[in-house]
């Protein structure tokens, strides 16, 4: 009896840090689980070890698919709750017309405006862009290839590949001529 005590003892102190977790701890809190440890460390019983191995299996998962459930739980009445606030903060001007949709037109979409279009404002050329006299008259200069790279690239948003394609050259000509333009109005 003395050396049960004994071996029961030696492997609470040997595994102390497993006992206090807490998925541990709320499953050994069990009576039952307890005494199925109990029996599988004393008296090596594999019946008690193969139960408690089961017993625990199925307590892990439950633990887990709760702990999931919790946090889908979580983020949905989040969303839910973000998505009723912004109905619910919408102006007037930001409703829709018609049925509910991101592609209908908002009501203040619908009213006239007295100033110019945007379109008709924007700069269309890459020289009405630059600060300096200097730097508008380096770009005067520049051959008809490297003004329109520098146009593809600053009003089209295009990358080296695409500029490639519509001038029928290779991506690294682009790439170079574009920061040999980049330099000159650097003035370096």
């Amino acid at each position: 009896m003395k050396n049960r005590e004994k071996k029961w003892g030696e492997f609470i102190q040997e595994n102390g840090r497993f006992f206090q977790e807490p998925v541990i701890q709320t499953f050994l809190a069990v009576d039952d689980h307890w005494d199925l440890l109990k029996a599988a460390i004393e008296q090596n019983d594999l019946w008690a070890s193969d139960q408690l191995d089961q017993r625990f299996e199925v307590y892990y998962l439950r633990v887990r698919m709760m702990r999931y459930i919790a946090t889908l739980t979580r983020l949905y009445v989040n969303t839910y709750d973000q998505s009723k606030r912004k109905q619910r903060a919408m102006l007037t001007l930001d409703k829709s017309v018609g049925t509910e949709g991101e592609e209908e037109p908002k009501r203040g979409d619908l009213i006239p405006s007295s100033e110019p279009p945007l379109d008709d404002a924007i700069v269309r050329e890459v020289q009405g862009l630059l600060p300096t006299e200097n730097m508008q008259q380096t770009y005067k200069t520049f051959s008809d290839t490297r003004k329109n790279v520098m146009h593809f690239y600053t009003f089209d948003h295009l990358n080296d590949h695409e500029i490639s394609e519509k001038l029928n050259c290779t991506p690294q000509n682009v790439s170079k001529t574009k920061r040999r333009a980049f330099a000159q109005l650097r003035g370096e």
